[in-house]
């Protein structure tokens, strides 16, 4: 296991889902209280699990609590086309349901309402709401894409049509169109 701790300092997120950083402490360095990487609880020095959350490894290393998944899946949209150039090239984390919608004439282009990831963008071909897309969920356990059945415009998925209403599983690379936005779908599994 590898210590995270860099100048005495938390670790990123990063860190601690890569496993980088400085490495183990050597021979004649002294223990120290540290900070559980499961549920940041302060865990006395020389502890190798943590009291509250039963983490086993704290002090600062990567980790698995008994109470946490092991695996974590981890989703995100790139706008590859689109006529709203100030969107093109953004990454929108899905981490819960995404709402692909034409921009309203004020207010932000990208919000969340009611627990949703709201997309807006400025294309005209893209009615409100058009697509949703959905993290994995215990009945479906991948990303997958819906076409709304109330669009006027047409959903595609890798150059295919969407069925409106039905969800799709996405895979890594899909590319989706809505409108003229293109948008291309990464994943990936962190353990």
């Amino acid at each position: 296991m590898r210590e995270h701790h860099l100048d005495g300092t938390m670790p990123s997120f990063i860190d601690k889902v890569l496993g980088t950083g400085t490495p183990d402490a050597g021979p004649g360095d002294e223990p120290r209280e540290a900070r559980c990487v499961g549920c940041d609880q302060v865990v006395p020095a020389g502890r190798s699990f943590c009291d509250r959350c039963q983490a086993a490894g704290v002090g600062g290393t990567v980790v698995v609590s008994p109470r946490r998944a092991a695996v974590v899946e981890m989703g995100w949209l790139a706008i590859l086309r689109s006529p709203d150039l100030e969107r093109k090239g953004d990454l929108i984390a899905i981490d819960r349901k995404v709402v692909i919608s034409r921009k309203r004439r004020s207010g932000p282009n990208a919000a969340s309402v009611g627990g949703e990831r709201v997309l807006e963008v400025d294309d005209t071909y893209v009615s409100a709401p058009s697509m949703f897309i959905y993290p994995p969920t215990p009945e479906l356990g991948e990303f997958s894409v819906e076409a709304n059945p109330e669009s006027t415009n047409r959903a595609t998925r890798n150059d295919g049509p969407l069925e409106p209403g039905v969800r799709t599983a996405l895979e890594d690379g899909d590319v989706l169109q809505v409108g003229l936005t293109w948008l291309c779908f990464k994943r990936a599994t962190v353990t």
